[in-house]
C-alpha cells in the first residue's frame, strides 16, 4: 500500500532510507528535491491538482533506476531511467495530447521487454494511440484506455471500438483489454440487457482476433471473461448481466459442451458453479485505482424497456 502525502505535509527535510512506494497529490514546488533524495523508489505516483503547475527544470537530472510502477504526467516520464524494470504505467492527462502520442508511446517502447500494464486516461478517444501501442508495445498484457469525458452513447464510441478491433491482431500477449468511460458514482452501475446482447457479439469477434485475450470491458460498463476457447461470460454481480445470462442460456447461445454446467448453475440458482462464474468480478479500472469506490448504492440500476421483467436473483455464497 502506498504511503500517501497530502498538501499539509512539508517535504523540505524528509528523507526515508527504506521508502520504496510513494504517492502524492501535492504541488511540486518541494516535490522534486524529495524525489531526488529517494533514488531507491520502486513505485511513484504523482498526481498534482494542476499538471500545468509543474516546473520541469526542477526535476532535471533525476533518473530513477528502480521504478517498476508509475503514475506520472507525460511531462515527467524522463525521470524513469532507461534501465528501470518498468512494469506498470498509469498516465493521466487533463488535456488532449494528440500530437504527443507517437512520441509518448515511442518513449515507453524502450521498456517493451518489461512493461506489461498500460493505463491511459484522456479527455477523449484517440484512435491513433491504439495502433501505436499495438505495434510498439505488442507484448503488453494489460491495456486500459479511459475516456474522462462522460457520454455513454457518444457517436465517437463506435468509431473507437472499430479502431480497437483493427488493432487487436497486432497484440501477441494481450490478456486484459478495457475500454471505459469514466462515470460518477450515481451512474457506475448503469448497464442494460441490451448492452450485454450487443457486447456479447463484439467480445466474440475480438476473442477471435486476439486469441490471448481473457478479460474484456466495454464503454457500456459490461465486463467479460473467457472460460474456454471463445466462450465468454459476463460479470454476474450485476442484475442486467444475470438477466442476459438466463436469456442466452435458454436460447442456446453457448456451445453444447458447456451447456451441462450452465444448466446446473441455472437450476441451482448459482449454488453449483463448476465453471467458476461467480468468481469473476471485474471492477472498472477507475474504481480499481481509487477514483471512486463502488458501494451497494452504486449497484442500483434503471432499466430500459427491454429489461422490465421480474428480478432474477442468484445466491452468492461468501
Amino acid at each position: 500500500m502506498f504511503p500517501y502525502c497530502g498538501a499539509s505535509l512539508s517535504f523540505d527535510a524528509c528523507t526515508f532510507s527504506n521508502l520504496h512506494s510513494f504517492a502524492t497529490t501535492m504541488e511540486p514546488h518541494t516535490l522534486a528535491s524529495f524525489v531526488r533524495r529517494h533514488p531507491q523508489l520502486q513505485e511513484l505516483h504523482i498526481s498534482p491538482s494542476d499538471i500545468r503547475s509543474i516546473t520541469l527544470s526542477e526535476f532535471s537530472g533525476i533518473s530513477l533506476s528502480s521504478l517498476n510502477s508509475v503514475c506520472l504526467p507525460q511531462s515527467l516520464l524522463f525521470m524513469i531511467s532507461p534501465d528501470a524494470p518498468l512494469r506498470s504505467v498509469l498516465s493521466p492527462e487533463i488535456e488532449d495530447d494528440n500530437e504527443e502520442i507517437p512520441h509518448f508511446i515511442r518513449h515507453l517502447s524502450r521498456y517493451s521487454t518489461t512493461l506489461t500494464e498500460l493505463h491511459l486516461c484522456r479527455p477523449h478517444w484517440n484512435a491513433e494511440v491504439l495502433m501505436h501501442v499495438a505495434t510498439l508495445l505488442p507484448k503488453i498484457k494489460s491495456f486500459t484506455f479511459t475516456r474522462m469525458t462522460p457520454g455513454l452513447h457518444d457517436p465517437a464510441n463506435v468509431a473507437f471500438l472499430e479502431a480497437c478491433e483493427t488493432a487487436l491482431p497486432f497484440f501477441s500477449s494481450l490478456s486484459q483489454f478495457r475500454i471505459e468511460v469514466a462515470r460518477n458514482r450515481e451512474l457506475s452501475g448503469f448497464t442494460f440487457v441490451s448492452d450485454y446482447r450487443c457486447d456479447f457479439m463484439m467480445v466474440q469477434m475480438w476473442g477471435n482476433k486476439c486469441p490471448t485475450l481473457s478479460i474484456c470491458a466495454f464503454p457500456s460498463g459490461t465486463a467479460w471473461h473467457r472460460i474456454e476457447d471463445n466462450v465468454w461470460m459476463p460479470d454476474l454481480h450485476h442484475k442486467a448481466a444475470i438477466r442476459w445470462f438466463f436469456e442466452a442460456a435458454s436460447t442456446d447461445q453457448f456451445p453444447i459442451d458447456v451447456m451441462g454446467s450452465l444448466q446446473l448453475f441455472c437450476d441451482s440458482m448459482g449454488k453449483v458453479d463448476t465453471l467458476g462464474l461467480l468468481n469473476f468480478r471485474s471492477p472498472s479500472a477507475m474504481e480499481s485505482i481509487g477514483l471512486y469506490r463502488q458501494t451497494e448504492d452504486d449497484e442500483s440500476e434503471v432499466y430500459s424497456s427491454d429489461s422490465d421483467e421480474n428480478d432474477v436473483e442468484i445466491e452468492i455464497e461468501e
